[in-house]
């Protein structure tokens, strides 16, 4: 029975990760993705104080306001699914 247990377990093991790869990994995804969403974010605030201005009011200003509130959620969404937070 050990021998079938072991065999399962071992199946799930990607043996391509070593410590290196793991600190690359955390790096990419730990360190730069939140710092990347977090510039974005504040880029994407100062956007919004500007278009949603009262002499803002065309076609244009419509769609790039919808543009602004998805790259927002986009940008959180990526952070809050893609963060290492173990």
């Amino acid at each position: 029975m050990s021998e079938i247990s072991q065999g399962v377990n071992g199946s799930y093991a990607d043996p391509g990760l070593n410590e290196t790869n793991l600190l690359v990994v955390f790096i990419l995804w730990g360190v730069l993705l939140p710092l990347v969403a977090v510039f974005g974010v504040v880029g994407n605030v100062l956007t919004i104080l500007v278009l949603w201005r009262r002499e803002m009011n065309s076609t244009t200003i419509l769609y790039l306001r919808g543009l602004v509130i998805t790259d927002t959620g986009i940008l959180i969404g990526s952070v809050v699914t893609l963060t290492p937070i173990a």
